[in-house]
C-alpha cells in the first residue's frame, strides 16, 4: 500500500509533467546541496524548477500523463528533471552554464513538445531565442511594413505640398 507521502509526490509529479512543455532529464550524482540550492534559485528566477525524482514514480506518472511507456534507459541511475515550462531555452542556458562551471548535473535526455532528443542537443535548445525574444521579433516584423507604409505616404504628401507650392509661386 503506497504511503500518503508517495501519493502526494506522484500527484505533484503528474502536475509538473502536464504543465511543462520542456523537460531536461539529468543525473545529479555528485552535486552538493549548496550547488543544487544555487542552481534552483537561478532557475526559479526564470520560472523553471529542478527536482530529484524516484524512477518508479516517474515511470508511473509518465504512463498516466503521457499515455505511453517511458524509455527504460532513462530510468537507469539517479534521475532529476529540470522543468522549463514553455520556454525551454532559458532553462537550457542556465543548465549549460552550470555544467560548464561544475560539470554537473549531467543531461540524460531532453523532452520537448512530445518528442525526446539526445543530450547533445542541449546546445541547440540553449541557442534558441526565448519566448520574449520571439515576441519582440514578431512585433518588429509586424511593425516594419506599417512603418514603410507611413514613410511612403508621408513622401507622397511632401511631394504634393511641393507641387502645390510651385503652382502657387508660378501664379504669383
Amino acid at each position: 500500500m503506497p504511503s500518503e507521502r508517495k501519493i502526494q509526490q506522484l500527484k505533484r509529479l503528474k502536475q509538473f509533467l502536464e504543465e511543462n512543455k520542456g523537460i531536461i532529464f539529468t543525473d545529479h550524482t555528485g552535486t552538493s546541496v549548496d550547488e543544487l540550492t544555487r542552481f534552483r534559485k537561478e532557475l526559479a528566477k526564470a520560472d523553471a524548477s529542478f527536482h530529484i525524482i524516484k524512477n518508479n514514480l516517474l515511470k508511473l506518472a509518465w504512463k498516466e500523463v503521457k499515455n505511453e511507456e517511458i524509455d527504460e534507459t532513462l530510468l537507469v541511475g539517479p534521475t532529476s528533471a529540470l522543468f522549463t515550462g514553455n520556454d525551454i531555452s532559458t532553462g537550457a542556458r542556465i543548465l549549460k552554464k552550470y555544467i560548464k562551471e561544475m560539470q554537473k548535473p549531467v543531461p540524460k535526455v531532453i523532452y520537448f513538445d512530445r518528442s525526446f532528443y539526445p543530450d547533445d542537443k542541449l546546445d541547440f535548445f540553449s541557442s534558441l531565442p526565448t519566448e520574449n525574444e520571439l515576441h519582440a521579433q514578431l512585433v518588429g516584423r509586424l511593425q516594419s511594413p506599417i512603418s514603410g507604409l507611413v514613410f511612403a505616404l508621408s513622401g507622397v504628401m511632401r511631394n504634393l505640398v511641393s507641387v502645390i507650392n510651385q503652382i502657387k509661386e508660378e501664379k504669383q
